[in-house]
C-alpha cells in the first residue's frame, strides 16, 4: 500500500469518518443539555460507535486507497505527536475561553465588543491556513509543530501576565495574532 495516494478519493471512508465524528460530537453536546434519559442519545452513541467500527473495517480490509492509513498508529513518533497536538490545542481552547470570560466579566466588554476582539484571530488563522499549506512541503514537520506549540505558549504567557485594566492593544491583540497561528501549524503538520 503506497503512502501517497494515486489520486482516488475514498468516498465511503470519508462518509463513514465524518458521520462517526459528527454523531459522536452531537451526542457529546446533547447529553449535558437533555440528559441521558432521552433515548436518542444512546441510540446515536451506538450508531456512532458502529460507524467507527465500520470505518476501521472498511479502511483495513476493503478500501483500495484508504483515507485513514491504519499503519500510522504503529509509528514510533505517532503517540507523542498526538499527545503534543492534543495538549496544545487544549491550551489554545482554554486561552480562547479565558479571554472571552476576561473581556466580558473583568473588563466589562459588551458581548458585541467581546466578539469583535476575535477579529485578528480570524484574519491570522485564515492567513496561516494558506501559509501552513505552503510550508508543509518545504519545512520539516517537527519545525512546524514546534512553531505551533511556541505560538500557543506565547499566547498563554501573554494572557497569564495580563493586568485587569490594560488596553486591548497591549496584550489581547498580540495574543490573538500570535496564538491563532498555532492550530493551523499544528494541524497541518500533524
Amino acid at each position: 500500500m503506497p503512502l501517497v495516494p494515486e489520486g482516488n478519493v475514498d468516498i465511503v471512508g470519508s462518509v463513514l469518518g465524518v458521520s462517526t465524528l459528527f454523531l459522536f460530537q452531537f451526542v457529546g453536546n446533547q447529553a449535558p443539555l437533555v440528559g441521558w434519559s432521552t433515548p436518542y442519545g444512546y441510540v446515536l452513541l451506538i450508531v456512532s460507535i458502529a460507524l467507527g467500527v465500520a470505518l476501521v473495517f472498511w479502511e483495513a480490509r476493503v478500501a483500495k486507497e484508504p483515507i485513514l492509513l491504519l499503519g500510522i498508529w504503529t509509528r514510533s513518533s505517532f503517540g507523542a505527536m498526538v499527545a503534543v497536538v492534543c495538549l496544545s490545542l487544549m491550551g489554545f481552547g482554554i486561552l480562547l475561553w479565558f479571554l472571552f470570560l476576561w473581556n466580558t466579566y473583568v473588563r466589562g466588554y459588551t458581548p458585541t465588543a467581546t466578539g469583535a476582539t476575535v477579529a485578528p484571530f480570524i484574519v491570522t488563522a485564515d492567513t496561516m491556513a494558506v501559509i501552513s499549506a505552503i510550508l508543509v512541503s518545504c519545512v520539516r514537520v517537527e519545525v512546524m509543530i514546534a512553531l505551533g506549540v511556541c505560538a500557543i505558549g506565547i499566547g498563554n504567557i501573554l494572557v497569564a501576565t495580563m493586568p485587569a485594566h490594560e488596553t486591548y492593544w497591549a496584550q489581547v491583540f498580540p495574543t490573538f495574532v500570535i496564538a491563532s497561528a498555532g492550530p493551523d501549524l499544528l494541524l497541518t503538520a500533524a
